[in-house]
């Protein structure tokens, strides 16, 4: 029996309890709503339109479009469970289904390779590589990288028939690998198709923050044995901004580090069936269904609450809307570079 396929075996309606899709949807809108808040802040803000703002449109979008997937799978799920046949129908890869886990599969691997791209940057900045990677060729070749590969692996999943309804092994309730596939084919698949990167994502940004901690403990201890010169300057002023990004990096481990522990004790259970792996599993589930699905909100938490420029200008323009005044500011062009 393969230990992946087993979850099959249990009360399909079960293995996903109903107050998770309620923390599902939550974490869903409140990241879709938090991408717009940043989409529409570096429209009107010029003086944020830093090279690491525009990494992060990228990372925002590829988070809006796993969380609208995971949001669709969410709906598919409960509307399915009160259905005639239920099981069966959720067992079963319909048109919507697939095209939910081309989605959230293409987004969420995307999101990691943003993370990493984003992580990149921060890495050259820290060690003063002068590598043009923040001109607009650089640029294209981040969208090659973190956007092509991503679509490609996906196309390729979807070409081979893999893509379809998984019993939630490893995911919160949408749909992503076809648990109808051999345990082999599927845990292949599920590093291939996420898992993999996300892990390469944990280890390369650990590395880039242990890096930078360095970096900035050296920099301090020159600082207090020389006068600070235009550099250090220069650096001061991106520090605050690379920082920002750092603390969303550390965040993905909050984030994503649930259903990371799921895939491996799939994988490790072997034949152990045990009412704590269930427990365990179920709990598991809860944490991912929030966590898979919260990285766009937490976008807005860091680069706009978090941001003293970005706050002001929400709380002005939540002033004015309350006072029916209109705002001069938001004529501004949307290009000033």
């Amino acid at each position: 029996m393969d230990v992946l396929n087993k979850s099959a075996l249990y009360d399909c309606l079960d293995f996903v309890p109903g107050y998770t899709f309620g923390l599902l949807f939550m974490s869903c809108f409140s990241s879709i709503v938090g991408c717009c808040v940043i989409f529409w802040t570096y429209l009107k803000l010029p003086v944020i339109r830093t090279f690491s703002r525009r990494l992060l449109l990228f990372l925002s979008a590829a988070d809006f479009l796993n969380a609208a997937g995971n949001l669709i799978g969410g709906v598919r799920y409960m509307f399915l469970e009160r259905t005639v046949s239920p099981c069966t129908n959720l067992n079963h890869s319909d048109a919507v289904c697939i095209a939910q886990s081309y989605i959230t599969t293409s987004a969420s691997m995307a999101s990691f390779f943003w993370t990493s791209a984003i992580a990149i940057y921060i890495l050259c900045q820290q060690l003063r590589v002068q590598t043009g990677i923040s001109s607009a060729m650089g640029l294209i070749y981040y969208n090659l990288v973190c956007t092509g590969i991503p679509v490609i692996i996906t196309s390729v999943a979807i070409g081979m028939d893999v893509l379809g309804a998984n019993n939630s092994v490893g995911t919160g309730g949408w749909c992503w690998i076809r648990s109808s596939l051999s345990n082999r084919t599927q845990t292949v698949w599920m590093l291939l198709a996420g898992k993999f990167w996300e892990i390469a994502c944990y280890l390369l940004t650990a590395l880039v923050f242990v890096i930078a901690k360095y970096c900035k403990l050296n920099e301090k201890a020159q600082d207090d044995d020389a006068p600070r010169n235009s550099t250090n300057m220069d650096n001061s002023e991106i520090r605050p901004q690379n920082n920002k990004i750092l603390y969303y990096c550390i965040s993905l481990y909050m984030l994503r580090l649930w259903g990371t522990v799921r895939f491996f004790i799939a994988i490790v259970s072997g034949n152990i069936d045990s009412v704590e792996i269930s427990l365990t599993q179920k709990v598991l589930l809860i944490m991912q269904s929030i966590g898979d699905s919260w990285q766009g909100f937490w976008n807005f938490f860091v680069f706009c609450l978090l941001d003293d420029v970005v706050r002001d200008y929400i709380c002005a323009c939540c002033r004015s809307c309350r006072s029916g005044s209109p705002r001069i500011e938001e004529l501004e062009p949307i290009l000033q570079e």
